[in-house]
């Protein structure tokens, strides 16, 4: 089997993949030395009135919808294209942040397009990788041979700034196509003064090397993570407590560095009220995604750090490693119970419940039929889906790709949706009125170019949401 890369990157309505869009995806395919193979993709995606764009992404991108109408494929082609390419078997899909955002708009969008959510990243020998965790692994453990951008005293991440500082070129910068190019090189530029590191981060694609990495409770690892402060470079020394119970591919650790007391003597009660009130961390504990490619190494890695260069106390970190392994017993357990702990949170909207449940083996095979179908076979056909999230975003599915083939009932269905949607009472959705306000905002310190592209954006949703409103008053948007 042929292993390549698929570099890759989005641009979108706004910063939130469960509830944005993508307006524009590009890759390059390369070889597993990083050489480019067939030519680069390029997909526009066309607008759909339920998702406003926010004025401060047109602004950064200049992509109007106006742009995305003329030039796109609907939604469902879109993502079915994407799909392909990232399916392809021995493929590692990778970007720059991919893993916390473009990771994210992709399973969202092929969760809407009723494709396969998750089995890209593990079948037939595929992967996923993140570039930007290989450069702050890179800066905390092997920073010799790569030019660090300073900000504030403090060393940036952005692409832009990692780019410019290390003379990659990087025209277009916010053109996806042209950060898929600064990726891959600076990709190269990291592996060319660092190959072993390379090695090394690019095995933990594998979660079974995570596992063996992390071992069980009193086994020290290094860690290298955007949720560590830049004060530490990024990096901590942890150990595994103990499986999520809810979650049989994360692991919770303890912070080394951190004082390991209370999560000792706690009772469950406090514990669980300490860790949820923060998310799902607290008093030393986090969780770790082990398919997500975690940059943690062997402590040994540290013999190679500059002196100086990262300030752990080894004996302080060793002493509380030992506190916690002389009480491993009721700790493990316990940690296990507190994160059983059913947190409550609002009810999503179907379309970004995604994380809610798996779906069931009949409801899969389901969505297969969907693919097998003309669009006006959809559009009449009722699947059998058990999954109420399946069945509230089907004819929405149908809206978005085909409006011309809507039943009554789903054009109602979607009229009601939409209005939702407008009148701001969708979670996570900008409504007509927070729309205005983000365009006044974003219009205070715009470029001419600027402007215009946000001038145009206003006029299409002026266009578009006028036959959804009815009764409602229109949207004043001024010049």
């Amino acid at each position: 089997m042929t292993k390549t890369f698929l570099w890759h990157d989005y641009e979108s309505t706004g910063a939130n993949p469960r509830v944005d869009r993508a307006v524009e995806f590009a890759a390059i395919r390369t070889d597993e030395d990083f050489n480019e193979v067939g030519s680069p993709i390029e997909l526009i995606c066309a607008p759909s009135v339920d998702v406003l764009p926010n004025p401060f992404a047109v602004k950064i991108t200049g992509i109007t919808p106006q742009h995305c109408e003329q030039n796109g494929v609907n939604e469902y082609d879109f993502f079915r294209a994407i799909h392909t390419e990232m399916s392809t078997p021995g493929t590692c899909s990778v970007g720059y942040n991919n893993l916390v955002f473009d990771d994210e708009i992709t399973r969202f969008g092929f969760y809407r397009s009723f494709l396969d959510p998750y089995g890209r990243e593990y079948l037939n020998g595929n992967s996923k990788w993140d570039v930007i965790d290989l450069a702050r692994t890179a800066y905390a453990l092997r920073p010799t041979g790569i030019e660090w951008p300073d900000n504030d005293g403090k060393v940036t991440f952005k692409l832009t700034a990692l780019t410019e500082a290390n003379g990659i070129a990087h025209d277009g910068a916010h053109g996806a196509l042209s950060d898929v190019r600064a990726t891959i090189d600076l990709a190269r530029r990291i592996k060319q003064a660092q190959p072993k590191l390379v090695a090394h981060h690019l095995g933990l694609r594998d979660k079974r090397a995570v596992q063996h990495q992390l071992g069980t409770i009193g086994k020290m690892s290094v860690l290298v993570t955007r949720h560590v402060s830049k004060n530490q470079k990024h990096a901590t020394v942890i150990t595994p407590i103990a499986i999520n119970p809810m979650n049989r591919n994360e692991v919770i650790y303890f912070d080394l560095t951190k004082d390991p007391e209370n999560v000792i003597t706690m009772d469950d009660d406090a514990l669980a009220e300490a860790v949820f009130k923060n998310g799902r961390s607290g008093e030393g504990l986090y969780v770790l995604a082990i398919n997500k490619c975690p940059s943690v190494s062997p402590v040994s890695v540290l013999q190679g750090v500059p002196d100086g260069w990262l300030n752990f106390d080894i004996d302080a970190i060793t002493e509380s490693r030992d506190h916690l392994v002389a009480h491993a017993d009721t700790l493990v357990a316990k940690v296990a119970r507190v994160y059983r702990h059913e947190t409550e949170y609002e009810p999503l909207d179907a379309d970004s419940a995604l994380y809610e449940r798996f779906m069931d083996n009949d409801d899969h095979l389901i969505c297969a039929d969907v693919h097998s179908k003309t669009a006006a076979e959809k559009a009449v056909w009722v699947p059998p889906f058990r999954d109420q999230r399946l069945q509230t975003i089907y004819p929405r599915f149908i809206a978005r790709n085909w409006p011309e083939y809507l039943s009554e009932d789903h054009r109602a269905a979607w009229e009601q949706h939409v209005v939702s949607v407008l009148n701001g009472e969708v979670a996570g959705r900008l409504g007509l009125e927070q729309f205005e306000a983000q365009c006044a905002a974003a219009l205070a310190d715009a470029t001419r170019a600027q402007a215009e592209a946000i001038h145009s954006l206003r006029e299409w949703v002026l266009e578009h949401t006028a036959p959804h409103l009815h009764n409602h008053a229109p949207l004043a948007l001024a010049g």
